[in-house]
């Protein structure tokens, strides 16, 4: 707003949105696009040749819209405000970064690779626990669509074990329920400035339980060079008989080069609700 002795001025835009460079009627709301502009615009090497996938899966799940009236850098404000509110990392490659999308809902036939300990792979350490219990989130609130006067959200939706009865911006997912009996309600609430449309307000919630809802495990694995190939954000299985573990599906977080192979982070994705399913 502009203020102008006791009168205040607001603008509005005719059109939807800054035209979009990637496609030539439609404006910078969906989030794959508006990242990828972002980084464009960041004084880094981007590898723009790997954003095209992501950028396409982001904008048919989120929407964002705002505006910036104060200085801040276009890497400041992906970090700060975008990157919180989508399932993605921006990780380094040969060309520049570019962005990886943290498949939460991976089933076994999403995996490009099958690992099973002592067959061109190596367990490097112990297992250990991703998320300490009491970090754990099965209740999300989004608070969106702020008032231009006062910055109070004009709506809120709430993603939660015990939703508010009557209350069409509160309900239960399985994910959230499941975690709530195993932890007992867990809740945080998220404010954004960027989020205007309710799909996309319900999109985050429900990705931050599923990546927080659960105690997922990590594991360091060192495997052969021909299975070097593989990079984070990519879905492998692993299996080792003597920890009684069969193809249990993680997402590669970390890839790094040991000297005679690759060594793999591996996020081991606990998901009570999805292997109920299968089973």
């Amino acid at each position: 707003p502009l203020n102008w002795g006791e009168e205040t001025y607001w603008i509005a835009w005719s059109n939807e949105a800054h035209p979009s460079p990637y496609e030539k009627d439609g404006g910078l709301s969906g989030a794959g696009s508006l990242l990828r502009w972002l980084l464009s615009k960041a004084s880094i090497p981007v590898a723009d040749n790997r954003i095209a996938g992501v950028q396409a899966w982001l904008d048919q799940r989120f929407q964002l819209g705002g505006y910036v009236d104060e200085s801040v850098s276009p890497w400041e404000l992906l970090r700060d405000e975008i990157l919180p509110l989508l399932p993605v990392a921006l990780v380094s490659g040969p060309d520049g970064l570019y962005p990886v999308i943290w498949k939460l809902d991976a089933v076994e036939s999403d995996a490009v690779q099958h690992f099973t300990e002592g067959r061109g792979c190596w367990r490097s350490g112990p297992i250990s626990y991703d998320t300490p219990r009491s970090e754990l989130v099965n209740a999300v609130t989004v608070e969106y669509a702020p008032d231009g006067d006062t910055g109070d959200p004009n709506r809120v939706l709430t993603i939660t074990p015990e939703p508010t009865e009557g209350d069409p911006q509160s309900w239960a997912t399985d994910h959230a329920r499941v975690s709530g009996a195993r932890y007992g309600l867990q809740a945080t609430t998220l404010s954004t400035s960027w989020v205007w449309h309710d799909p996309t307000a319900a999109q985050i919630a429900t990705w931050l339980i599923r990546v927080n809802g659960f105690a997922s495990r990590v594991l360091t694995l060192d495997v052969a060079p021909e299975h070097a190939w593989i990079r984070p954000g990519d879905v492998v299985t692993y299996s080792c008989p003597a920890l009684s573990m069969t193809r249990k599906i993680g997402i590669v977080r970390g890839w790094a080069w040991n000297g005679a192979g690759a060594q793999l982070e591996v996020l081991l994705v606990e998901d009570p609700v999805r292997d109920r399913r299968v089973s």
